[in-house]
């Protein structure tokens, strides 16, 4: 331990520093722990290491918590953020890990993001919590709903369970691509009844160059307000029953 005169009494650790618990106070802003390491080769450093040296070690054992704390209006202290992190498996060999990050929301600290070994989730909580990415020229560009249950691509104010739009900033359509990059295989689309059997089928055979719209299970109705145009574009016209 070194204690620097000259800069208001500035303590430097140059060995392991052993306590049960430790609290650095200040009473003004900005910095008040810095760790920094003049080594100069390419391997990591300065690190934090957080272990939980436990003699036995169990499935599912919390690891460690980093918190944010501050004071709310009543003057209670609150964890406005709290970043958990736990041991799932401790089996050697197949060891699995899972952490969470949840916020203060409503006066309730909930699960914000959880990073499981099989999955990544958010919004775990299951609340009125919205997602959103944005693009280069649109602040929505993927936009979920996490009121209505709605998932919006281009805009944020879909009216459909998944609804496409496009700013048209660049004098481009709205096309909505569904692409077999497989030769001789089909690619479609399927519109299906509760059960999960399909009453709409609009597939394209790209091995046969062929396109279908089909109703396995019921009728199909064709009505519009204006005309119905075949066009064969030189080919013919051909109804079928059977």
């Amino acid at each position: 331990l070194s204690l620097d005169a000259e800069n208001a009494g500035a303590a430097t650790f140059n060995s392991s520093v052993t306590a049960s618990a430790a609290t650095f106070t200040s009473t003004v802003n900005g910095t008040l722990l810095t760790l920094q390491s003049s080594e100069a080769s390419p391997a990591s450093g300065p690190d934090i290491v957080l272990f939980r040296n436990s003699a036995s070690p169990a499935d599912d054992d919390a690891l460690s918590t980093i918190f944010w704390q501050g004071k709310n209006s009543a003057g209670s202290t609150k964890d406005y953020m709290k970043v958990r992190s736990y041991i799932v498996d401790v089996t050697d060999g197949t060891e699995d890990f899972a952490m969470d990050i949840q916020i203060m929301t409503g006066g309730t600290t909930l699960n914000a993001l959880d990073i499981l070994p099989t999955e990544l989730i958010i919004n775990n909580a299951g609340i009125a919590r919205n997602f959103r990415v944005e693009s280069n020229n649109n602040a929505n560009m993927l936009f979920v709903d996490g009121t209505n249950d709605r998932i919006t691509i281009g805009g944020n104010d879909g009216t459909g369970s998944l609804h496409v739009k496009n700013k048209d900033n660049s004098g481009a359509d709205v096309h909505v691509v569904v692409q077999n990059t497989t030769a001789n295989r089909i690619a479609g689309y399927k519109v299906q009844d509760e059960s999960g059997n399909t009453g709409i089928n609009l597939l394209y055979d790209n091995g046969g160059n062929t396109a279908t719209l089909e109703s396995p299970i019921g009728n199909l109705t064709l009505d519009v307000a204006g005309d119905i145009i075949l066009d064969a574009d030189g080919g013919d016209v051909i109804f079928k029953d059977g």
